[in-house]
């Protein structure tokens, strides 16, 4: 058994615990520094140890003779089950994929109107300048509206107002949904 195998073993089992992350930092430090007795002590017990020259021999014994301990580690995907891996196949397959671009494309024009199915940058820069459009539409539409309602006699400095903090509402908007998509990108 290799001592890279028992460290992604232990790795594994302290990113998946309930630990703090400053915890599972501190864990994840340990173990890249540990011996392999140590490490051994660590998937036996669950807890940090000091071993001696004889605490070391005697939890390799131990770590020798525990043949279910020693298939968890050669064989991880095990581990996860059956049922995991049924889960990854449903939840990371094409059909999902599909499933969620024709939800996109019902709700958005945009979406729709660029590809529901295409995968490429152009698509994403014309679903970007899709939206940029409608943005412009909206604003435009506020102006109309609030330039309608001063010629009605309307006290024109609400109006003002009201059109200057929706149109600041629309580009706010617009410019979270950019920075998701340019998050996404990198």
């Amino acid at each position: 058994m290799k001592r890279q195998d028992i460290q992604l073993f232990v790795a594994n089992r302290v990113m998946e615990s309930k630990m703090t992350k400053l915890a599972k930092l501190q864990m994840l430090n340990f173990i890249k520094e540990a011996t392999e007795g140590q490490l051994m002590a660590l998937a036996l017990d669950g807890k940090i140890t000091s071993l001696d020259e004889q605490a070391e021999q005697v939890v390799k014994d131990r770590f020798n003779t525990n043949k279910s301990l020693q298939e968890s580690i050669l064989n991880p995907v095990q581990e996860a089950g059956v049922i995991g891996n049924i889960l990854g196949i449903l939840f990371f397959s094409p059909l999902w994929w599909g499933g969620w671009r024709a939800i996109l494309a019902a709700n958005d024009k945009c979406q729709e109107k660029c590809g529901t199915f295409a995968i490429s940058n152009s698509r994403d820069a014309c679903v970007a300048k899709c939206q940029q459009q409608q943005l412009a539409k909206q604003t435009a539409y506020i102006d109309r509206a609030s330039g309608a309602a001063i010629k009605k006699g309307k006290d024109s400095t609400k109006v003002k107002k009201a059109a200057m903090a929706a149109k600041i509402q629309l580009k706010q908007k617009a410019m979270k949904k950019m920075s998701k998509k340019m998050n996404k990108k990198k």
